[in-house]
């Protein structure tokens, strides 16, 4: 699969953030929606004012037989209770609350971070975000590139977001800082700067649009005292997103799907990075949705893959330990059912499973969030 080493996924850096600038797919992982944090709920509403409070209720059980990660058990709640102002004319809203998470068995918080978000439409196409941003699910971002436990594990997001919006492309792009340091910082800064995209090509009966993601993920900074090297990730998705309707309100959604993974270090030997240099993927996915209920088959290979952010059993190389493998060949499924969405109360089941074909181990995940 060297051939995906050229084209797309093989373009000059300039040439892939000029394209990611221009280019959002539909969210990539499905069933998902009840989960995610609505971007528009105040569009209909009048000027003024609003108390708001988003909270899930959350439980993940991840039974993982695999060498390369390890099962945990996420289970807990968080809330977002937050004040909203929405401007007379709709063109700017701000946004101030607060993020606490708990885990059950602690006694007390795991995390309490402020919440700031300032929004403004610059134009009738595009929407700055600046603080807060809709972040983790919301992106829309491939399970190998970033992992679903990030919706409880790392749920804020704080940095910057663009979406430009017409009727033939959806874009955002945004940026992610996840750690900031001070002088003689002990560790290092941690950003990751990522773009979805979705290009409408065919729009009858049956749609077609081309995908084209993009996550760059960056360890380093100049001011700290930490030993170690900066280096930085370049993770791309390129193909085709093919929606095929069906009985009722369902339909077929088929993606084709090409990965990469780039060391754009300059120390690229960085002891915490794998041996290899740049890899490739190709994913499959056929899925069924509708009324609340979805479902996915997919054949995953990959060769020499890695992203900082991902679900590790779609990588070659462990998060826990030296295991690598070069080539890999995963089946993944998936089914989620919304079995009740009422006056904004969602109740979600999920199961995914992971078919290891060269380790013949099978790996799955069951989870409930209300």
């Amino acid at each position: 699969m060297n051939y995906l080493r050229q084209g797309v996924l093989g373009m000059p850096c300039f040439w892939l953030l000029l394209f990611m600038f221009f280019s959002k797919t539909a969210t990539s992982q499905i069933g998902v929606l009840p989960l995610l944090e609505n971007e528009t709920k105040y569009d209909s509403l009048k000027p003024g004012v609003y108390f708001d409070l988003e909270a899930v209720s959350f439980l993940k059980n991840n039974e993982y037989n695999s060498q390369l990660t390890r099962g945990f058990t996420g289970i807990g709640y968080y809330a977002k209770p937050a004040l909203h102002y929405e401007s007379a004319d709709h063109r700017y809203s701000i946004t101030a609350g607060s993020f606490l998470r708990f885990y059950s068995g602690q006694d007390k918080f795991s995390q309490v971070l402020p919440i700031l978000r300032i929004q403004a439409a610059l134009s009738s196409q595009i929407e700055l975000v600046m603080g807060t941003i809709y972040g983790n699910l919301n992106h829309g971002m491939e399970e190998a590139l970033f992992r679903f436990d990030r919706f409880y594990n790392d749920h804020l997001e704080n940095g910057f977001q663009v979406f430009w919006n017409n009727t033939l492309i959806e874009s955002e792009f945004w940026l992610n800082w996840d750690v900031f340091i001070e002088e003689d910082d002990p560790f290092q800064e941690r950003f990751h700067f990522g773009s979805v995209s979705k290009v409408q090509i065919l729009d009858k009966q049956i749609k077609l649009s081309l995908v084209l993601d993009h996550l760059l993920t960056h360890t380093g900074g100049e001011i700290d005292s930490s030993p170690a090297f900066a280096y930085t990730i370049l993770n791309g998705v390129a193909g085709a997103h093919i929606s095929i309707p069906s009985k009722g309100n369902y339909q077929w959604v088929i993606e084709p799907l090409f990965f990469s993974y780039n060391n754009l270090s300059s120390h690229p030997d960085e002891q915490r990075l794998p041996n290899f240099g740049e890899g490739q993927a190709f994913y499959i996915k056929a899925a069924y949705e509708g009324n609340g209920l979805s479902g996915l088959i997919a054949y995953w290979h990959s060769e020499n893959f890695w992203a900082p952010l991902g679900e590790s059993l779609f990588h070659n190389v462990s998060d826990y330990s030296d295991y690598t493998i070069a080539q890999r060949d995963l089946l993944n499924a998936k089914l989620t059912w919304t079995a009740l969405q009422i006056n904004g109360l969602d109740i979600q089941f999920r199961f995914d499973m992971y078919y290891d074909i060269d380790e013949n181990s099978i790996s799955h995940a069951a989870g409930f969030y209300m």
